[in-house]
């Protein structure tokens, strides 16, 4: 929920993640892009001490537990709008579903 605060203890240092509303000004958001979700909140994770390589380190260790979940799933992907990120266009993960054995595929 909106401004609910979790907080989770990584390599021994405390981190708290929580959800701004993006109408909500009170919240300095200096981070670019704004990384919206379909809500219009965004999450917003802080550490003491403005530690940035730990909050990088936290969220290239999720990136690769989520890489890792996903070697036994089929990733179905998308076209994103053109020019959303240069002229090549962008890709966007539609779906992952469980892989199935290659004898049950007509």
């Amino acid at each position: 929920q909106v401004g609910e605060k979790t907080w989770l203890l990584f390599e021994g240092h405390w981190i708290w993640i929580y959800e701004v509303s993006s109408t909500d000004t009170s919240q300095s958001m200096h981070a670019w892009p704004p990384f919206q979700r379909k809500s219009g909140s965004r999450m917003r994770i802080a550490t003491l001490f403005k530690n940035i390589d730990m909050i990088t380190r936290l969220v290239m260790a999720a990136r690769e537990l989520y890489q890792e979940q996903l070697k036994t799933h089929t990733v179905i992907w998308t076209a994103g709008d053109y020019g959303a990120f240069g002229p090549q266009g962008s890709w966007h993960v539609l779906d992952a579903r469980p892989s199935r054995p290659m004898d049950t595929v007509i």
